[in-house]
């Protein structure tokens, strides 16, 4: 995949963000990236399944473990958030120098495509007195749902959990 494309993905990811609970579908839910509390393994999820389906690419996904802490400014649950984990999408894309690069695809932390250790490093914020402590990242393929192996081949969990992470923010 050429380095432009990176940025193509990323918006197109953007542009799924739960915008209210009408938005929300069963079927082919939005995905609320405001909402981080819970359900980065869904997200992931459902933006593998769209990565094959609308560019023809199989990700991987990047995992960090360890005591992480992020800052929700947003308006679904804004505050101090704590994770055992966290997951998000991984792209590798050939620069203009004919080199690979990866890329971590998270909305839910990023307002663009960044590096792995920048990635893993938003992870590790201060907030009421907590400060995040992420381990080193690591790299999974597409299908693995969890940090313990588990899937989700039929999407079902993932359906579920979106539907209801955009309706818990999106009363």
């Amino acid at each position: 995949m050429p380095v432009d494309s990176v940025a193509i993905i990323f918006n197109y990811f953007a542009t799924l963000q739960c915008n209210s609970a009408a938005a929300c579908n069963k079927e082919n839910p939005c995905i609320s990236f405001d909402y981080k509390r819970n359900g980065c393994n869904a997200r992931a999820h459902w933006m593998r399944k769209l990565l094959a389906e609308q560019f023809g690419y199989d990700c991987q996904k990047v995992f960090v473990e360890g005591s992480l802490v992020v800052i929700n400014d947003g308006g679904c649950y804004p505050g101090c958030v704590n994770w055992g984990w966290h997951v998000a999408v991984y792209i590798l894309a050939t620069g203009n120098d004919g080199k690979q690069v990866g890329w971590v695809i998270d909305p839910s932390l990023f307002k663009a495509p960044c590096s792995m250790a920048d990635w893993a490093a938003a992870q590790a914020k201060t907030c009421d007195g907590d400060t995040g402590q992420p381990r080193q990242p690591y790299l999974e393929p597409s299908y693995v749902y969890t940090p313990n192996g588990s899937t989700d081949d039929d999407y079902s969990s993932t359906k579920k959990l979106l539907y209801k992470f955009c309706k818990n923010c999106h009363h």
